[in-house]
């Protein structure tokens, strides 16, 4: 990796993304990152003030909304595992849905969005059952991403700029033809 990589900050993400990481990132990936943190929409605002105001942000986590999870909460067998959508390291789980919300509050307009299937490679030896299995999930996936998608990946960018939404202004009285208009908070 050293080969690859100018510099390399190790850091507990929880503390925030340290100061001398700086600014100015063209593209900050985060892949399968944001489940293992206390605060991650905190995180996210953070990355906000890292990129440049044309930057993009790539994020990556499991789909709690898979059948897998939902399957053993229905079962009332739901437990971590050592890995996946259920790793015993992930202190937050996330839908298409919340995770949307999240990065919208957290200052970020989604630009795409790709459901991806499970990671056969890692559990099973490419062969025709394997083939077979990925191309049936490929098409499971793209029918029904919040029930077949195991993952979802983002591309995402900070706002252009501050929306002001019409229930948030005020219309100044007498004002007479234009009539002059406030954001308040």
């Amino acid at each position: 990796m050293r080969d690859r990589t100018d510099t390399f900050f190790a850091a507990d993400l929880d503390d925030g993304i340290p100061q001398e990481v700086g600014a100015g990132y063209d593209v900050v990936i985060a892949g399968d990152v944001i489940e293992h943190l206390s605060h991650p929409s905190d995180f996210l605002r953070q990355i906000t003030r890292i990129l440049r105001p044309d930057g993009e942000l790539v994020l990556s986590v499991p789909n709690f909304a898979h059948w897998y999870p939902r399957v053993r909460v229905v079962l009332g067998v739901f437990g971590y595992d050592r890995r996946g959508i259920l790793d015993q390291t992930h202190l937050r789980f996330f839908t298409r849905s919340s995770l949307r919300r999240m990065a919208r509050g957290a200052g970020f307009d989604i630009l795409e969005e790709v459901p991806t299937g499970p990671p056969f490679g890692a559990v099973a030896s490419e062969g025709r059952l394997t083939s077979l299995a990925r191309r049936i999930d490929d098409v499971l996936v793209r029918a029904r991403p919040t029930l077949f998608g195991y993952q979802f990946v983002l591309r995402l960018a900070p706002h252009a700029g501050e929306t002001v939404h019409s229930d948030h202004l005020r219309v100044f009285e007498g004002s007479g033809g234009d009539i002059p208009y406030s954001a308040h908070a």
